[in-house]
């Protein structure tokens, strides 16, 4: 935590668990980002945001979302969709089943 904070960084971006697809709550963490703010670089209500964390979806949404998601995460959007699958998998499972 210490380290992080004199790097002026999320402590999450310096936890990298190989193997695991992270999911969007994770991905939006490592960005060090808020909900809110991810919701407005989307241009989508923040419950709806809030709703393809929890996994509470039943399409994908459109690739533009898709690639302003990316675009703020700093990722791939091929990462995007796999934390959305990831997030959706979670809320079918009761949870994180990666402990």
């Amino acid at each position: 935590m210490r380290l992080a904070k004199a790097l002026d960084i999320p402590t999450l971006r310096l936890i990298q668990i190989d193997g695991e697809v992270p999911d969007l709550r994770a991905l939006r963490l490592q960005a060090g980002l808020s909900a809110q703010k991810l919701a407005m670089a989307v241009k989508v209500a923040v419950p709806t945001y809030y709703a393809w964390e929890q996994g509470r979806w039943a399409r994908l949404p459109a690739p533009e979302s898709l690639e302003a998601l990316a675009r703020a995460y700093g990722v791939a959007v091929d990462a995007v969709v796999a934390a959305f699958r990831e997030s959706q998998r979670q809320r079918q499972w009761g949870g994180d089943t990666s402990a």
